[in-house]
């Protein structure tokens, strides 16, 4: 999901251990969201990432306190809160829907036109769900896409994270000679 959602690099495996710099840390404290996901909050600040291998130790008392349950939240909550592309997933796959529903109804008609005495009603009715299923997702799809960036928007999701200022002058508009 980090992957694909959030742009993790492909070689880097993420654990609940891990040290970060100051700076990555300073722009994960500024998340105002009542349900933070600390890797989401990492990959939107920085993709500058290693590994460093280390050896891991049985657990000496008791068990882990992340249920199935706990797990599933915090997959679904990495899930929704960075990205919009589970709406997109769900407009495409409506256009899908969308298209192979026409191309159902386009099938029926011929084949009706081909041989009148076949009745046509399973067929035109599963093409027709077809196309009202598929418009719907499709509709829902792009709501959902408005909703998703009035989200970011209002989760002050940064386009850019701003590490060091190298010169004030830069910033007051005086020219560097």
């Amino acid at each position: 999901m980090l992957t694909a959602l959030l742009g993790k690099p492909k070689n880097i495996h993420l654990t609940s251990y891990f040290i970060a710099k100051k700076f990555i840390i300073k722009e994960i404290c500024k998340c105002n969201n009542p349900f933070p996901y600390i890797w989401g909050l990492i990959l939107r600040t920085t993709r500058n990432i290693a590994n460093v291998q280390i050896h891991h130790r049985e657990r000496q008392q008791g068990k882990s306190g992340y249920t199935f349950t706990k797990l599933l939240g915090l997959w679904m909550n990495g899930f929704t809160a960075f990205s919009v592309k589970p709406l997109r997933i769900s407009s495409a796959v409506g256009a899908l829907f969308s298209i192979l529903g026409f191309g159902g109804v386009i099938y029926t008609v011929i084949h009706k036109i081909l041989h009148p005495e076949i009745a046509a009603g399973y067929s035109s009715l599963m093409s027709v769900m077809l196309i009202i299923g598929g418009l719907t997702l499709l509709s829902l799809g792009l709501i959902g896409e408005y909703v998703g960036r009035i989200y970011l928007c209002i989760n002050s999701t940064p386009q850019y994270v701003v590490k060091e200022i190298l010169s004030e002058k830069i910033l007051d508009g005086e020219k560097n000679d």
